[in-house]
């Protein structure tokens, strides 16, 4: 798929280059690819090399389909707008993305038989009342479950219907590397909205199979203590760090920053908490409470 889109926009290129070679374009195809001047204008642009196309290219591409490029609002809406509705249901997320709060945290699941399911616990008994996990239980028995607020327990690929690119989505693998066959292969199947997609996980293997299969997409690892900060620090794919806000400082955020990384903080429920976090420069906050988090960050 990368390289029928590369073929594409390198076609563009071309067709452009010759659209601009008339009389009336060439002295400013001159002055943009030859480095050239006009009138009070200095352009030093080298001359177009294979190389410089294939930049220009791999540029496109990745304006294209980047969640990392992507520009986000400072807050994820954990498991939807689950302060109002049950979290991870349909019902949250539709509320959220009606508020305004279009940017949803959900956790996921995969079923004995391979299919994506959005929950927090791999237990169902918080959720739905039974005694069962979903990855003990294959499709045809989750399908028919039922949540404690009447909805159905929702596939990813629901969710995806549902909301379509009116979302960004922050999916949480559970189950790290073991599911990435099956999120490569459903993010396959909704490639329009790879660029809405954004994958955190607690291991930086599941990121590196991630980023292996989706280079230019938005990745955090998700930590609760400090013990691999090192290494996250190091690793160039990961584009930020999910820490649990207890444990964020100003000196840990600049640490962070300074790796060029983003810094998101969960779960934040406290109105003075977003406060304090935000002084000292978090990217943003995880929170049931999107539209305080959005209330704290107008206040700076």
């Amino acid at each position: 798929m990368a390289r029928k889109l590369k073929r594409k926009i390198k076609r563009g290129i071309n067709r452009t280059r010759k659209l601009i070679c008339t009389a009336a374009g060439a002295s400013l195809f001159a002055a943009l690819y030859l480095g050239g001047d006009l009138p009070g204008l200095h352009f030093v642009q080298a001359n177009p090399t294979e190389n410089s196309v294939d930049k220009v290219i791999d540029n496109s591409y990745e304006n294209l389909v980047s969640s990392r490029r992507m520009t986000k609002r400072p807050f994820f809406a954990h498991r939807g707008f689950s302060s109002q509705a049950m979290e991870n249901s349909l019902s949250a997320f539709d509320l959220a993305v009606a508020q305004g709060y279009e940017q949803l945290e959900m956790d996921l699941w995969k079923s004995s038989d391979g299919v994506i399911y959005v929950c927090h616990d791999n237990s169902l008994k918080a959720s739905a009342g039974i005694d069962k996990k979903i990855t003990d239980t294959d499709s045809t028995q989750l399908d028919m479950t039922y949540l404690k607020n009447g909805e159905k327990l929702p596939r990813l690929s629901e969710v995806f219907e549902d909301l379509q690119t009116d979302a960004i989505y922050l999916l949480e693998l559970k189950q790290g590397s073991a599911e990435v066959p099956q999120i490569t292969e459903i993010l396959n199947q909704y490639k329009s909205l790879q660029r809405n997609i954004c994958v955190q996980a607690w291991d930086l293997e599941t990121l590196k199979a991630i980023e292996n299969e989706f280079p230019y997409m938005f990745t955090m690892l998700l930590m609760s203590n400090l013990t691999l900060l090192e290494d996250a620090l190091l690793d160039e794919s990961l584009s930020g760090l999910a820490i649990e806000e207890s444990q964020l400082n100003p000196e840990i955020i600049e640490r962070i920053h300074q790796a060029d990384k983003q810094v998101w903080a969960w779960t934040v429920n406290k109105k003075g908490r977003m406060n304090e976090l935000i002084s000292i420069g978090v990217d943003g906050l995880i929170s049931d409470h999107p539209d305080q988090v959005v209330e704290a960050f107008q206040g700076f």
